[in-house]
């Protein structure tokens, strides 16, 4: 585990830590990151773009095997930390938010293993990959956020209680975008210095504006 990735994990723990002291009952998790939450986005994805992303196949053994007893979608042999935050709070599995005919008026899963915070056109424009992208980035999971939620609330008081009762889960970002980098020729400290702050400025964007600011106003028009 690098030390980004050790960095998000303490702080992931932490957080659901707090979540677990105060007197919220959840009744919808909404999740976004890459295959330290994807519970089979990428694959579906995947399969939907054919030879697209073919040198990056998933891996049908042992993932799934421990607990689910066949592939279930995660790069994990069993369940991934958002799994027993749900069992927590009494909820289903997140469904990944590709998956077609599912219910998500108790949550949606927007995370793709793989996905980078900046945008793939952006390795794919600089020539830092010699191969197209699933597109799942951080921008398309916020996208697809957007036109999820329209099909779960309707009016403005609507959205206010069913939000104001939902658990949001922004998991890691940035691992990909510096290994993206570091493959095309990059060097770590360049990373470190030009690339990492530019990263760390969009999930930080990601969630004080799109998320939190949202849920605000909404509680605000209430």
């Amino acid at each position: 585990m690098n030390l980004f990735s050790c960095y998000f994990f303490i702080l992931f723990i932490s957080c659901y830590g707090l979540a677990k002291t105060t007197t919220q009952n959840f009744t919808s998790i909404f999740s976004f990151g890459n295959s330290y939450t994807d519970t089979g986005n990428y694959q579906i994805l995947a399969a939907s773009a054919g030879s697209l992303n073919s040198n990056v196949e998933f891996p049908p053994y042992p993932y799934g095997s421990t607990f689910f007893g066949h592939p279930a979608g995660r790069f994990c042999d069993g369940r991934l930390t958002i799994d027993f935050i749900a069992k927590e709070y009494g909820l289903p599995f997140i469904q990944p938010s590709k998956e077609k005919n599912a219910s998500f008026t108790q949550g949606a899963n927007f995370a793709v293993a793989a996905a980078p915070a900046f945008p793939v056109e952006f390795f794919e424009k600089n020539g830092f990959v010699s191969y197209q992208l699933l597109r799942s980035s951080l921008d398309y999971q916020l996208a697809w956020f957007e036109e999820k939620k329209t099909s779960l609330c309707n009016t403005t008081a609507e959205c206010i209680q069913y939000f104001g009762k939902s658990l949001f889960i922004f998991g890691e970002f940035g691992v990909n975008d510096y290994t993206l980098l570091l493959l095309a020729g990059k060097s770590v400290q360049d990373v470190t210095n030009s690339y990492a702050p530019q990263v760390v400025k969009l999930i930080s964007e990601a969630v004080e504006v799109n998320l939190q600011l949202y849920i605000r106003a909404l509680e605000n028009k209430g």
